[in-house]
């Protein structure tokens, strides 16, 4: 055990007699408190409790959040920032952080996909906000959970995988970014072509002959050898005729086939050309 002492100093003062120059501290035992395993009922207990901090985290965070996007302070407060001051001393970088917090739960609780773990903390979640779009945030989170075999993933942890996701849309823009008209490209849907630009988004026809408007960050240039353009070229307008023909058709399978060659991500190769020619043959 520890234990705490300090030496007696004595020394001789002028009138012969000894005087104790510093107090003594007689040694002492340190005594930790004595650990126990908590019972059933205690640990239940802390169950509970542990469960009533994380919810009042959760539900603070929320109400900040949707004070600053209602603006529900305009009446006696210029500024978000006066508001958290006064009310409850909140410096702006922390009721900063509180708000992203609260838009962070409030996307993951309404997310199509079900997220059975929330972040525990604000700082846990913090990185997620650096992703713009709802469904990234959703899926960084979720990667990040399964990446902790379903445990709550540490900070460090949500942020190498939110840094993968930007290094990779950071590539895909720049991919894009040499797109023009008559391109191929590839989006979510699968294969398509651009058939105008603008400075925000492309106008793209899919395989299937619809048409739809998306941002550089959802498309991506194919690479190919230009020799193997006439051959993607017949490949991808064959597509949208069989497509065009298959509606409607009670042969489900082609339809299918069709999805599954439409998903291509360059020149088609020559099994996927036979395919392609077997359906034509069957329609034809």
């Amino acid at each position: 055990m520890p234990r705490e002492s300090k030496k007696i100093v004595k020394e001789q003062s002028s009138n012969e007699k000894l005087a104790v120059k510093q107090s003594e501290v007689i040694d002492v035992e340190v005594v930790p408190e004595e650990e126990s395993p908590l019972s059933e009922e205690e640990r239940e207990d802390l169950d509970r409790l542990e469960a009533q901090v994380r919810s009042a985290v959760w539900e603070a965070a929320k109400a900040l959040w949707e004070i600053n996007t209602r603006r529900l302070y305009r009446e006696s407060y210029k500024t978000f920032d006066d508001y958290c001051q006064a009310q409850f001393q909140f410096s702006p970088r922390y009721a900063y952080y509180q708000v992203k917090f609260g838009q962070v739960l409030k996307t993951l609780e309404q997310s199509e996909r079900p997220v059975q773990i929330l972040p525990q903390s604000e700082y846990q979640a913090r990185p997620l906000s650096k992703l713009k779009e709802d469904f990234e945030q959703v899926e960084a989170w979720i990667e990040s959970v399964e990446k902790a075999q379903g445990k709550t993933p540490s900070s460090s942890l949500v942020e190498s995988v939110v840094r993968q996701k930007l290094t990779a849309k950071s590539k895909t823009r720049k991919d894009s970014a040499s797109l023009s008209e008559g391109d191929f490209a590839r989006v979510r849907r699968g294969l398509a072509q651009v058939l105008a630009k603008t400075k925000n988004s492309y106008t793209i026809k899919l395989w299937d002959n619809t048409e739809a408007a998306v941002d550089p960050g959802e498309i991506t240039a194919l690479k190919f050898d230009k020799r193997s353009l006439p051959r993607l070229k017949s490949f991808f307008e064959t597509l949208g005729e069989l497509k065009s023909v298959s509606e409607g058709h009670r042969e489900k399978t082609a339809d299918e086939v069709l999805a599954l060659l439409g998903q291509i991500e360059g020149p088609p190769t020559d099994l996927e050309t036979k395919l392609l020619k077997l359906l034509e043959r069957e329609f034809n």
